[in-house]
């Protein structure tokens, strides 16, 4: 069992179909950022930060589901244009000509970090404009989760940030 779209009046609703939709390109935005990140921690860190991306990637599932279940139209084409930039996000002056910075660990890492931030907020609105009696959906448990992925992150953050400096 769902929420029931009928809760939702239609200028409410339009607002949350924009509101869904700009999260959801951030969490493709965030899958994208949080491999990249998992690639530069070191070998040791990297099965700790796969679980982190597949969360990442869980919570986007939820979010789509979310919005099926409320009968709300996700627009492909700005998933699309998420990749892209995050893409060229990887292109950023970092000290360095060729190779890759110490620099460019952190700044990636404040940058996931401020996305779950963002996610945080996304679960916390939602279970206000929502309820929290909505079936199979848990806003709570979501934003537990994406307080824990903050946590880690910034263990993440923070040994970049030594290596860097």
């Amino acid at each position: 069992m769902g929420i029931n779209p009928d809760v939702i009046d239609k200028s409410s609703r339009k607002l949350l179909r924009i509101y869904m939709n700009d999260h959801l390109t951030g969490a493709s935005a965030g899958i994208q950022l949080a491999r990249r990140a998992m690639k530069a921690v070191p070998d040791g860190d990297r099965d700790r930060m796969r679980v982190i991306v597949d969360e990442i990637r869980d919570d986007r599932r939820a979010l789509r589901a979310l919005m099926q279940s409320l009968g709300l139209q996700r627009k492909r084409v700005r998933a699309a244009l998420a990749a892209v930039a995050t893409r060229f996000g990887a292109i950023k002056p970092n000290g360095r000509l060729i190779r890759r910075s110490p620099l460019s660990d952190v700044i990636e890492l404040e940058g996931l970090y401020l996305g779950i931030t963002g996610k945080l907020e996304l679960w916390r609105t939602l279970e206000n404009v929502l309820g929290t009696d909505n079936g199979s959906f848990d806003f709570g448990a979501l934003a537990e989760r994406a307080k824990s992925q903050r946590r880690r992150v910034e263990n993440f953050r923070r040994k970049a940030m030594q290596r860097a400096f």
